[in-house]
């Protein structure tokens, strides 16, 4: 229901009735029908109306639409504001003239929030004009009981909604009044530069996953924040609200957040430093880049960000550089440059005794044994990976360290499940691929749970449950749109349109073909740009167009064969079909 919406006299009647009851209202019944009049039946207006009638049950239902006419004739001269927020307009007035002085700078203080809905540990700390200087949320009551206070009067005059334990919520209408109210007191700079700081508090305070449900209620406020230290020149401070949100935004799939203010962020820090904080953001918005399959934007990040951590002997980060530069090799089936990065990686990490460092980079190699078709390795790799993060989960209680080795479990078990079910082993990899689904949900990795719902739509169709394994492939292909997820997005529709075509829905898998080759020639997926070659190869046989099918497998085939595919000797067979039916 919107708050702008105009009332029937029935449903305004009603509310009146709620709140003065039906006495009144009967014994009234003409001053309240001129009452709704007055508020052109607006039932935000009627709403404020009713707020300030509730706490002053003195006030005459004549009298006050009296007061609200010549209020209204009073904004028509002044030519502010439109006719048709007059009405509200003027029941706003009126009711933020019954404050005291205090709760009206309260009140317009509230304009700074950028989502209609704020926390009360946040309004303590911006509207509360005596609050300690020092005050950290949660650890000042009084000032969180006095802005309860504020704001349960505010609810009760109707210019605020209670939305759940703590939280409110401002109409975006009376919220553009406050903040005009604000900025003609000449308040705004002073109360956006409180925000500003309890801001940064709340994110170092917020930043460890179990407290991520808090992040993610106030996530437009915090990009409205630091939208505001862009436009005001806070730089330090938006870097460094912006490096406190990077691990949440990365793992709850905000991928085009973390990009724009890590991007603001490395241009602070070139400016201001320190070298170290610029090298993390370097590799950690190129690990985003990774993640999305935009290799060309990564690698000159991570090679800057190398060149860094070398500079300042930090050899952990060192080892993190390549290991990235060694996922972007694999994904191109460069696995000779591969190789050599992550085995580098890998004694660096293990000279450095970095256990985590350790799991991710075999991982990788992991990884890279799957591609070439060594699935036993890969077994072995992943199963050793997985075995390190299990022990150091055991042992840590650091949350944020505990947080990292489950999204690793997560990411390793559904690569461990994608080559138990190459080796035929359905079952088991089911079974691996369920567990890290409950993980991943857990933790909100959209990402990853794209992926394993991308992982039980192949079991399903392996299985011969085409209809299944659409429906899942359907699923994980809105979350890797959603995402950005490019190389993602290739392998599903390849893989969407496998399923398709084994159901005789050529039209619909030869679209799937299309699209993921389409997608996979932009982010340089070399594996998808030939499995959809050859998948439509395939489609185009079966309509009767042998020249054109010829051209897509050997394109395909040049493909793999460069980059040592097990999947070029189904080209080859393919050929030799081709060849035959032309004869």
């Amino acid at each position: 229901m919107s708050d702008l919406e105009i009332l029937t006299e029935n449903a305004a009647l009603a509310h009146f009735r709620r709140v003065l009851g039906n006495a009144r209202v009967d014994a009234d019944l003409d001053d309240v029908r001129a009452l709704c009049k007055a508020v052109n039946y607006s039932r935000l207006a009627l709403l404020i109306t009713l707020g300030i009638l509730r706490i002053t049950p003195q006030e005459t239902l004549r009298g006050y639409a009296t007061r609200l006419r010549d209020q209204t004739l009073v904004l028509r001269k002044m030519g502010r504001v439109k006719n048709s927020d007059l009405s509200v307009r003027a029941s706003f007035d009126l009711s933020y003239a019954s404050m005291s002085d205090e709760d009206k700078r309260r009140y317009r203080r509230l304009a700074v929030f950028a989502s209609d809905e704020f926390c009360t540990q946040l309004a303590a700390q911006i509207i509360i004009e005596d609050r300690p200087s020092a005050y950290h949320v949660g650890e000042d009551n009084v000032a969180k009981e006095r802005t309860r206070e504020a704001l349960q009067r505010f609810v009760d005059l109707e210019l605020l909604t209670y939305v759940e334990e703590d939280r409110f919520r401002l109409d975006r209408v009376l919220k553009a009044y406050a903040g005009e109210l604000l900025r003609n007191a000449k308040e705004d700079t002073i109360v956006w530069t409180r925000a500003m700081e309890a801001y940064l508090r709340f994110a170092s305070d917020n930043s460890q996953f179990d407290k991520w449900n808090v992040l993610e209620a106030e996530r437009e406020n915090v990009l409205g924040i630091l939208e505001w230290c862009r436009k005001s020149g806070h730089d330090a401070q938006l870097a460094e609200i912006a490096e406190a949100h990077d691990d949440y935004w990365s793992t709850r799939g905000y991928w085009q957040d973390q990009v724009h203010w890590l991007q603001c962020a490395i241009e602070v820090r070139r400016r201001l430093g320190p070298k170290v904080n610029l090298a993390n953001d370097l590799h950690n918005l190129a690990v985003t880049f990774v993640n999305s399959g935009e290799f060309p934007h990564a690698s000159p990040l991570l090679n800057e960000a190398l060149r860094l951590y070398e500079q300042l002997g930090a050899m952990k980060g060192v080892a993190a550089c390549l290991n990235q530069l060694g996922r972007i090799a694999v994904s191109s089936a460069d696995y000779a440059s591969a190789s050599k990065l992550l085995e580098r990686a890998l004694v660096i990490r293990k000279e450095l005794n970095d256990r985590r460092g350790v799991s991710a980079t075999l991982d990788n190699l992991g990884v890279m044994a799957s591609d070439q078709g060594n699935h036993g390795k890969a077994r072995n790799l992943f199963e050793e990976a997985i075995a390190i993060r299990r022990e150091l989960l055991k042992r840590n209680v650091d949350e944020e360290y505990k947080l990292e080795d489950k999204k690793a479990i997560a990411q390793v078990s559904h690569n461990l499940g994608v080559v138990m079910q190459e080796q035929g082993d359905y079952v088991a990899a089911r079974g691996i691929h369920q567990q890290a689904l409950v993980l991943l949900k857990e933790l909100g990795n959209k990402q990853g749970i794209a992926a394993s719902i991308h992982a039980l739509a192949g079991i399903a169709s392996k299985q011969g449950d085409y209809r299944a394994a659409s429906d899942l492939y359907r699923q994980a292909l809105a979350m890797r749109k959603e995402l950005g997820d490019k190389p993602g997005v290739a392998a599903t529709l390849h893989d969407l349109g496998v399923a398709e075509g084994f159901s005789q829905n050529i039209e619909v898998a030869e679209t799937s073909f299309r699209e993921g080759l389409k997608i996979a020639l932009e982010c340089g997926s070399k594996y998808w740009i030939a499995a959809n070659q050859f998948s439509l190869a395939r489609a185009e046989f079966l309509k009767g167009d042998l020249s054109e099918a010829r051209r897509l497998v050997k394109n395909a085939l040049l493909i793999w064969e460069e980059i040592g595919a097990p999947q070029q000797e189904w080209a080859r067979q393919a050929l030799q079909e081709i060849e035959s039916k032309s004869r």
